[in-house]
């Protein structure tokens, strides 16, 4: 919704209908994605350049595990050329590890190691239901 001078530019009644096409977009998506977690063999990715906490990994692992059967992949940087390339399971989630993240202005500029980490995720086992 647009506003300038802190005055919005549209009436109250076209603000309603942009909220409610957009809200219909949301719950949709919110619905997709809820159902995406019931599938054992998806992976939700999560991963930001400052690393995620195991604490956040562990919450939003808990989250989805409310919803289904669906996995949490943490992606991590790492110095440790043992870990790059690599997924290890971690206690509700599993935690794959590259050498670098690309900024966030240059996304195009990813590691090659992401093809190995999500091959590694995805030829893990299914988890037993």
């Amino acid at each position: 919704m647009l506003s300038q001078d802190r005055l919005w530019c549209d009436s109250e009644e076209q603000r309603w209908k942009i909220y409610k096409s957009e809200k219909e977009k949301i719950d949709y998506l919110v619905e997709k994605f809820l159902q995406r977690l019931s599938d054992p063999s998806v992976f939700c990715v999560y991963k930001c350049n400052e690393n995620v906490q195991h604490e956040v990994a562990e919450e939003l692992a808990q989250a989805i595990a409310q919803h289904g059967p669906a996995r949490l992949l943490v992606v991590r940087h790492t110095e440790d050329p043992n870990l790059i390339g690599h997924v290890r399971p971690e206690s509700s989630y599993l935690a794959g590890y590259l050498d670098h993240f690309a900024p966030y202005g240059h996304s195009d500029q990813f590691s090659p190691v992401w093809n190995a980490v999500l091959s590694e995720a995805l030829a893990l086992p299914l988890p037993i239901a």
